[in-house]
C-alpha cells in the first residue's frame, strides 16, 4: 500500500492560556480538507518547547498512539474528506511562555509516512500564576481637528 499524501488539513487548539506548573489537557480539533479524499489515519503533534510535556493522548478515534515528553505519535479510525477529529492530550506545563506554536502534522498511511503539515492557529500560552492573560476589545478611536480619543474593554484590570 502506497500511501497518498492528504493535501490539506486545518487544526485549531484550546484553551490558548495555561498556568505554568499545572497538568491539564490541551484540545486539538483536526479538519481533513484533502481534495481527492484521502483519510486522516495517523497524525503527529509536536509541542514547541521542553515547557510542555506531552503525558497522554484521548479521543474516540484513537486507535493506538505512541507518546513522548514532545511527540505525540497517534494512529486514528479513518477521518474522511470532510470530516474531523478532537484529540486531547494531557499536558504538564513547567515554565512561563510567550506564546509558542504546536505543529500539526497527518498522513493516510498507518506508519506514518508521508506527513502534510496541518494550518491554523496553535498558539499556545504559559503564564505564571495569578498573571491573567488580557484580551482587548471593543477598540474604538474618535478622532478631531485637534484631538485623538482611543477607548478599549478589557477581560481583567489593566
Amino acid at each position: 500500500f502506497v500511501a497518498a499524501a492528504i493535501s490539506s488539513c486545518t487544526v485549531s487548539v484550546n484553551p490558548a492560556s495555561f498556568e505554568n506548573n499545572i497538568s491539564d489537557t490541551l484540545n486539538f480539533s483536526i479538519s481533513n480538507n484533502d481534495e481527492t479524499g484521502n483519510p486522516i489515519r495517523y497524525i503527529r503533534i509536536t509541542s514547541p518547547s521542553s515547557n510542555f510535556v506531552i503525558t497522554s493522548a484521548n479521543g474516540p478515534q484513537i486507535t493506538g498512539a505512541g507518546i513522548s515528553d514532545q511527540t505525540a505519535n497517534i494512529k486514528v479510525n479513518d477521518i474522511d474528506s470532510g470530516g474531523s477529529v478532537d484529540i486531547g492530550l494531557g499536558v504538564n506545563t513547567l515554565n512561563a511562555q510567550n506564546q509558542a506554536s504546536w505543529s500539526v502534522s497527518v498522513t493516510d498511511d498507518v506508519d506514518g509516512n508521508n506527513l502534510v503539515g496541518c494550518s491554523g492557529d496553535t498558539g499556545v500560552t504559559i503564564t505564571s500564576p495569578g498573571q491573567a492573560t488580557v484580551v482587548i476589545s471593543n477598540l474604538s478611536v474618535a478622532v478631531s481637528d485637534s484631538s485623538a480619543t482611543m477607548s478599549w474593554s478589557t477581560a481583567v484590570s489593566a
